[in-house]
């Protein structure tokens, strides 16, 4: 599954990304808030053009970067449904650890979107950008982290199964703040 999705990252390069949870949604152009440079760009895998033109407000660029994150949000959130106990837990719990692990699910799957030994990243566009046109856009400390997260992760060779147990596990975390039963979550992560 994980590998599959991945490919739609890449497949689905005019649209957001097609899951396999059915969830889609339609065209838009993807862009980015940060300024400082004459080509204003966000280094993130879910843009598919990680430069954006002139003419718009930094609110409007900044939106619509916002929305390339919501079909992947809610593929987390999907993913997590999927997780054998995760439902069982109370709402509260099961929102306190969405909060807190969603990005670091994020950061987990588009670890396979960047090529460390390559300094290289693959946007939804499919286009491949080097480490140093990224760090153009303002990204340097950002993307160096990714990158070192991304080898070391790669260096433990994970396959597609074992990825997704590794996400799983890092979505349930019991030592999360907010968990109002922290045995229940223990429990779920154990299993």
């Amino acid at each position: 599954i994980f590998q599959t999705q991945q490919a739609n990252y890449l497949q689905n390069a005019g649209c957001y990304p097609s899951f396999d949870f059915g969830y889609s949604e339609g065209n838009a152009q993807r862009s980015c808030p940060w300024r400082g440079t004459s080509r204003r760009g966000i280094a993130c895998p879910l843009n598919a053009t990680p430069y954006c033109g002139s003419g718009k407000s930094s609110q409007q660029v900044w939106e619509e970067f916002l929305q390339c994150f919501t079909p992947a949000v809610k593929e987390v959130v999907e993913f997590a449904k999927s997780i054998p106990g995760f439902q069982s837990l109370c709402q509260q719990d099961q929102v306190m650890l969405l909060k807190a692990g969603t990005f670091q699910v994020l950061m987990v799957r588009f670890s396979t979107l960047f090529s460390p030994k390559e300094k290289k990243v693959t946007f939804l566009s499919g286009e491949t950008y080097s480490l140093g046109s990224l760090r153009s856009m303002g990204m340097g400390s950002l993307l160096d982290a990714m990158f070192e997260f991304s080898e070391k992760l790669s260096s433990l060779g994970l396959d597609a199964q074992e990825m997704a147990l590794f996400m799983a596990v890092v979505l349930v975390s019991a030592d999360r703040s907010g968990i109002s039963n922290v045995d229940a979550v223990e429990i779920l992560q154990e299993t």
